[in-house]
């Protein structure tokens, strides 16, 4: 083991393979596979899902995805956070309960606030040898809460990170969350995740507009109806744009050769102002027709002014 800088102390960076091995083994057993992305991204079939069963949502944040690991290795306690894109091992010094290190797995991401680092805490996988991932979300967000508020306790001059519990939030507040509590918090963040108040094998991850590249932003429409034309060189146009039930996405519409509807994608949201400007447009309203600037770089339609048309 190697002293590393780790968030807000040091941490000793694993290397002994049979142990790294050892360590593995003991997560796979609980079916929690390290680099396993445990999400779907949200698209017209997951729309689906949202309005079929319960889900609530935590933010999601650019931090860094970790596993917080407490379980015994040679008869010690040991506080493991693990790096899930490269399944690296850090050993860190932190305070919790004894009990918990009979094996508890909790996920997260890591946070920056004033210069302090904190573990965003989104998840219970096991807690104390049981595996709670097909619970709903609603007890497994009680465990959490009970870990930091119980069973932990900050000490700053050990610790790397000081945990966090990300807040739940209904689905029904998806609007107020992303327009007002977003703006307000001390970091950034760049979605929602979904969480199934019922058994389910995935969340679904809900990426804000613009937050986006270009290939995960077009992504969401590939299941639209399509215009066959020569490839769009305007960078001027004119589209119906309507709403739809998520924060800043407004679908984008013109009118194929019969005469239908035919959806070409979404509307490029960049910024708060935009974002403000467009919701006074609708202000009720489902749809209106608006003019759009093409933006070279990313290649999204971005709102311009209402158009009123003559009927």
């Amino acid at each position: 083991m190697k002293p590393v800088k780790f968030g807000n102390e040091k941490a000793l960076s694993l290397d002994n393979k049979i142990q790294i091995c050892d360590l593995n083994n003991k997560i796979n057993s609980y079916n929690v596979d390290i680099e396993y992305k445990r999400y779907h991204f949200l698209d017209k079939n997951r729309c689906k899902e949202l309005k079929q069963k319960e889900h609530s949502f935590v933010l999601n944040t650019y931090g860094a995805k970790y596993l917080l690991f407490l379980t015994y290795v040679n008869f010690k306690p040991y506080v493991l956070y693990i790096n899930r894109k490269n399944g690296t091992y850090f050993l860190v010094k932190s305070r919790f309960s004894l009990e918990l290190y009979d094996d508890t797995i909790l996920e997260g991401e890591t946070i920056k606030i004033d210069n302090k680092w904190y573990f965003y805490i989104s998840d219970c996988l096991v807690y104390k040898k049981e595996i709670t991932i097909n619970e709903p979300y609603r007890f497994r967000h009680s465990i959490m809460k009970n870990i930091v508020e119980n069973h932990y306790i900050s000490d700053n001059f050990m610790e790397p990170f000081q945990l966090l519990v990300k807040d739940k939030f209904e689905y029904k507040d998806m609007q107020n969350i992303k327009l007002d509590y977003c703006e307000k918090i001390p970091f950034r963040t760049n979605g929602f995740l979904f969480k199934c108040e019922d058994k389910s094998s995935y969340d679904i991850l809900y990426i804000f507009p613009e937050c986006r590249n270009k290939k995960d932003a077009d992504s969401n429409a590939s299941d639209s109806p399509k215009i066959t034309t020569p490839k769009n060189t305007k960078t001027e146009a004119v589209y119906l744009m309507k709403t739809t039930e998520f924060p800043d996405v407004y679908e984008l519409y013109m009118f194929d050769a019969k005469g239908k509807e035919a959806r070409i994608g979404y509307a490029g949201i960049p910024n708060l102002e935009c974002s403000k400007m467009v919701r006074l447009w609708f202000n009720g309203k489902d749809s209106l027709y608006a003019k759009f600037n093409k933006n070279a770089i990313t290649d999204k339609w971005i709102p311009q002014q209402i158009v009123e048309l003559s009927k």
